[in-house]
């Protein structure tokens, strides 16, 4: 059975599917680690808090002085060290950013299958550089 781990950016996905994607997901083998990013603190991320049972929450908090989130670096690294850690066949990114591009690259020279569950609108890039991508209403 392939091995799965979920990435979830908080501040680029919509809560309103997330229980048909992680079906969806898990039809394709065993979720063995699944991670929510986000500064949870934040009121509009608190609803994700629910989904505790689903997956882990990760703090990413906000520079202050910058208003910037760590979000997209923070994902980024805990993917790649839990793709080698629990030796992941299957990245499933729900995220339509393309700053995951050069993630999405390494892993690609990993050989691991990437699923992207993104918008439309998602930029080409990202759409053209992983093994399936699915169109999620935002």
């Amino acid at each position: 059975m392939k091995k799965i781990g979920i990435f979830i950016d908080c501040e680029n996905t919509s809560i309103k599917n997330i229980e048909e994607n992680f079906k969806q997901i898990s039809e394709l083998g065993e979720i063995v680690i699944s991670k929510a990013f986000a500064h949870h603190f934040e009121e509009q991320y608190k609803k994700w808090k629910k989904y505790k049972s689903l997956t882990k929450l990760i703090e990413c908090p906000k520079n202050s002085t910058l208003m910037k989130s760590s979000t997209d670096m923070t994902m980024a690294l805990h993917c790649l060290n839990d793709t080698k850690d629990y030796n992941l066949d299957i990245i499933a990114i729900l995220s339509s950013d393309s700053d995951f591009i050069p993630l999405i690259n390494i892993l690609n020279s990993l050989k691991k299958e990437i699923i992207i569950f993104g918008v439309s609108k998602s930029a080409k890039m990202l759409k053209d550089n992983v093994s399936n991508f699915i169109e999620v209403i935002h």
